[in-house]
Parts: structure tokens; C-alpha cells; sequence
């Protein structure tokens, strides 16, 4: 009886051993499960294709990119993020590593804003676009139990290969997707449950190279467009032209050679090639004006054209005056001013120029110059003095009357028998009485500069 009792609590006692093992090894694993599950993540590389550098950041799958600040870039400003060459939705989901291009616009490009509506829940997304430029078509939004139809301007699906001429707001459109009667599910399932096999692993879908950037890509020369790709994982791309176009591993290309051509072939992970056609594109604006030379009270009027030339053709010059910046080499001595189709160019700070200076004018407009050389004449002086103009002297017969300008100048006597005149050089002018004139009858010479300024001196001659 004694030996029974002993056996019992042996085996009693290794019950508890064998249970506090279990028991253990159950914490453990619930231990493992909620604290040590590593949630997914994802990798956000951010290239600035020139600008400041921005670090790589992570992401939680589902989540939205948190931004850092904008990068910067000298002489261009920052015009949001592309993913594959399309532009990049802030509120769009990370579901995989990727890699954002900065896209960048030039400081003084004249620009419109085009405006994504996707009509999804989300913020609308915009971006700037250079004029006469191509707007990138964004990655298709996702809507709840609805299919994507397109991005529509006015009730009219818009045209991705038109050049934007103005601010534009496209509206996603969509399609409702029909619900199924649950009822019907119920039995189709229950119908086929039993003949389908579940894959351990799901079948990834094939992919399927699209280039997304309306071809031909038209860019300007030192300007770049990016080749947007989707369906498949990665892209290599590679130009047959590099002295015409060059393209970077993000599909960024890169006008080189004014109107030419070069090939982009786009090589998907899948293997699948694709070509498209780049056209550098090459324009020029010019500085018109009906003068090259002013003066006090005398102005010119400017007006600049663009001329544009891509595909082997150019089109007429536009009036681009009223987009364009105007400097002078030296603003004391000219000045630009005005707006809208002309403008007037004139002298500044007339006393501080002498005789005549030459000034350089500069229109600029989207990293386009055109410059000419301009005159400007200072004040009209004679004999050192603006007010000697007036002063009507009495010149004798058998002697001779020295006038100096300070401008070189043309002289008239207007055929007077009464004087000769000897020109010793552009500025200096000798008079010579011949016979005496009356007192209601003058002498009169003429002075006139390059810019048109004239004057006439007023003269008697008298005899001893």
C-alpha cells in the first residue's frame, strides 16, 4: 500500500513537470507572435536629379510617403516627385520598394498648373507645366467597387499629347463595378468548392512593358523629359544618339544637339523592348526695335519674337514681349520700361553721359537670351553749355565763329549766300560771314545728332 502511494506521487509529480512545459513553451510562442512580429516594410529612394541630397526613408506597407522638405536646385525650382516618368500622388499607398525622380521646371519658364481630381476620397495632386509643354500622365487612381475610365477636361477625356496653353483641372471618371447577389455567390462557391485546389504559392501576374510618355518625347535643348514605364518591375534604358540625346537608369533624357533625333530603346525585366523617338527641339527669341539709338525725348520701341523649330520644320515667330525680362548693361544710361506687346527704351540719366554710349539690351525668357547693342546720347551741348543754344552772337565780316558740340553731329546753312561753314571734324564747325544780314533777317544754322536731336543757332553778321 506504502509502494502504491509512492507511485502515485511520482507519476503526479511528473504530470507537473510535463505541464509546466507546455505551459511555457505556450507563453513562448504567444510571447514570439505578438512582440517579435516584424511588421513590412518598404524602402523610399529619393533621386534629385541635381539638387540637394535627400536620404532614403521607410515605410510602412499601406502607408503614404511622409515628404521631407523640398530639395533645391540653382536656377530651377522643385515641381514634385515622378514614379516612372509619371507624376507621384502624395496620398497614393506604398505596396513596394521604389525610387522617386525629382522633377525641376526653370526659375523664369512661364508655366500653367494642371490640376488631378481623382474623385476617390483623396486630395487632388498639382503640378506646373512649362507652356507648349507636354503634361505626364499620373499613375491611375483606385476607387472602391469602380473602374478607372480615364482623366476628362470638360466632359471630354483629355488628350495627354497636346501641349498645355493654359491652367487645366482633369477629373477622374469612373465606372461602377456591380455587386454580385450574395446569394448567388454563396451557391457558385459552395457549387465549386469542392473542384478548386488552392495554390500553395499564387501565380504572379505577367508582366507587360507599356511606355506611358506620349512618343514622340519633344524636348527642348539643356531641358529633360522622363519615359515613363509600368507593367513591369524595372526598366534599362539606352539611346542610340547620346551626342543628340542621353538618358540616365531613371529613364530621365537629356537634350544635347538642337534638331536631332535619337532612338530610347526601354528593356522591361521581363525582357520585352520598346523604342521611342526623342526630338531635340531647338527655338530662339529676337530682339526687334524700330531704333538703335536715343536720347532725351527720343525712345525706341522693342518688341521680341520666338521662333520654334523641331521635325525638320519651324514655325512663324510669335510676339513674346509681354513674357519677357529685360536688363541693360547699364541702367543709368538706358532704360527698358512699359509692359504688354511693346516697349520702350530710352535714356536714364542723360547728364551722366557725355557725348554717346554704347548699352547692351538683354530680353530673356525660359533660359532663351537674345542681346543688341544700343546708343544712348546725352544731353545736347554747345560749346559746353546747354543754354549757349540761345545766345544769338554777332559774327563781323573778316573774321571767323568757332561752334563745338559735344555730340558728333551733321550741320546745315540751308544754301545761305550770306556764310560759309568748314566741318574740321564731327563735333567742331567753323562759320565764315560773307555779307551782313538785317536785323528781321538772321542767320540760322542747323545741328543734328545720330538720334535726331536738333538745335539752330540764331546768328547776325555785321560789317565794321
Amino acid at each position: 500500500m506504502k509502494d502504491k502511494l509512492k507511485e502515485v506521487l511520482k507519476n503526479k509529480k511528473l504530470l507537473y513537470i510535463v505541464g509546466g512545459v507546455l505551459l511555457l513553451l505556450v507563453a513562448l510562442a504567444v510571447f514570439l507572435f505578438f512582440f517579435l512580429k516584424k511588421e513590412k516594410t518598404y524602402t523610399i529612394t529619393f533621386d534629385t536629379d541635381g539638387g540637394t541630397k535627400i536620404e532614403q526613408i521607410i515605410v510602412k506597407d499601406g502607408e503614404t510617403v511622409d515628404f521631407p522638405e523640398d530639395p533645391t536646385k540653382e536656377g530651377f525650382k522643385f515641381n514634385g516627385w515622378l514614379l516612372d516618368g509619371q507624376p507621384f500622388a502624395p496620398s497614393a499607398e506604398i505596396t513596394k520598394d521604389i525610387t522617386l525622380v525629382a522633377s525641376w521646371i526653370a526659375e523664369d519658364a512661364v508655366t500653367f498648373k494642371v490640376t488631378f481630381m481623382p474623385d476617390n476620397g483623396k486630395s487632388s495632386m498639382e503640378i506646373e507645366v512649362e507652356e507648349n509643354e507636354l503634361v505626364a500622365k499620373p499613375l491611375n487612381p483606385t476607387k472602391a467597387n469602380a473602374t478607372f475610365k480615364g482623366w476628362f477636361l470638360d466632359d471630354e477625356e483629355y488628350d495627354f499629347a497636346q501641349p498645355v496653353t493654359k491652367d487645366l483641372i482633369l477629373v477622374a471618371q469612373w465606372e461602377e463595378v456591380e455587386k454580385e447577389e450574395k446569394k448567388d455567390v454563396k451557391k457558385e462557391e459552395k457549387k465549386e468548392a469542392p473542384k478548386v485546389e488552392q495554390p500553395t504559392t499564387p501565380e504572379a501576374p505577367a508582366e507587360k512593358l507599356t511606355i506611358t510618355t506620349a512618343n514622340p518625347l519633344r524636348i527642348w535643348k539643356g531641358k529633360t523629359g522622363t519615359i515613363g514605364v509600368s507593367g513591369v518591375s524595372s526598366a534599362t534604358f539606352v539611346s542610340n544618339n547620346p551626342a543628340v540625346a542621353t538618358v540616365n537608369a531613371s529613364g530621365v533624357v537629356t537634350g544635347i544637339k538642337e534638331g536631332g533625333t535619337a532612338i530610347i530603346t526601354v528593356t522591361g525585366s521581363n525582357g520585352e523592348k520598346a523604342d521611342i523617338t526623342v526630338y531635340v527641339e531647338y527655338q530662339w527669341i529676337t530682339i526687334n526695335t524700330d531704333r538703335t539709338i536715343v536720347a532725351p525725348g527720343i525712345t525706341a520701341k522693342i518688341t521680341v519674337t520666338r521662333t520654334e523649330c523641331g521635325m525638320g520644320m519651324c514655325g512663324a515667330p510669335v510676339d513674346l514681349t509681354s513674357q519677357v525680362t529685360f536688363t541693360t548693361s547699364n541702367s543709368d544710361w538706358l532704360y527698358v520700361t512699359g509692359s504688354g506687346s511693346v516697349r520702350e527704351a530710352g535714356v536714364a540719366r542723360p547728364e551722366r553721359i557725355y557725348n554717346t554710349e554704347n548699352v547692351t539690351v538683354t530680353a530673356k525668357f525660359a533660359g532663351l537670351t537674345d542681346s543688341i547693342v544700343m546708343k544712348a546720347e546725352g544731353n545736347y551741348l554747345l560749346n559746353g553749355s546747354s543754354s549757349a543754344w540761345t545766345e544769338q552772337p554777332q559774327i563781323y565780316i573778316g573774321n571767323t565763329k568757332e561752334f563745338n558740340v559735344n555730340i558728333p553731329s551733321t550741320f546745315s546753312k540751308n544754301s545761305d549766300p550770306r556764310f560759309d561753314i568748314n566741318t574740321t571734324s564731327g563735333t567742331r564747325v567753323i562759320v565764315t560771314p560773307k555779307s551782313p544780314t538785317s536785323a528781321g533777317n538772321p542767320a540760322n544754322l542747323k545741328f543734328t545728332t545720330p538720334a535726331g536731336q536738333t538745335r539752330t543757332v540764331i546768328f547776325f553778321i555785321r560789317s565794321y
